[in-house]
C-alpha cells in the first residue's frame, strides 16, 4: 500500500512539474506574440492570452483587408 501511495505521489509531482512546463512555453508563445504586434511596450504589457489572441486576429484582418485593397 505504501508503494502505491510513494508511486501516485511520484506521478502527481510530474504531472505538476509538466503543467508548469507547459504553462511557462505557453506564457513565453503569448509573450512573443504581443512583442509582434504594433502596441507601445507599456500596453503590451498589461495585456491578458485572450487580449493578444482578440488583437492579434484582429491585425491580421486589418493585414488581410489591406492587401486586398491594394
Amino acid at each position: 500500500m505504501a508503494t502505491n501511495l510513494k508511486v501516485s505521489s511520484s506521478r502527481k509531482t510530474i504531472s505538476r512539474e509538466a503543467a508548469r512546463k507547459r504553462r511557462r512555453v505557453e506564457t513565453d508563445v503569448f509573450e512573443d506574440l504581443s512583442r509582434l504586434l504594433p502596441l507601445q511596450p507599456s500596453v503590451q504589457s498589461q495585456l491578458d492570452k485572450p487580449s493578444i489572441i482578440r488583437l492579434t486576429l484582429s491585425y491580421i484582418r486589418m493585414q488581410t483587408l489591406d492587401s486586398v485593397s491594394e
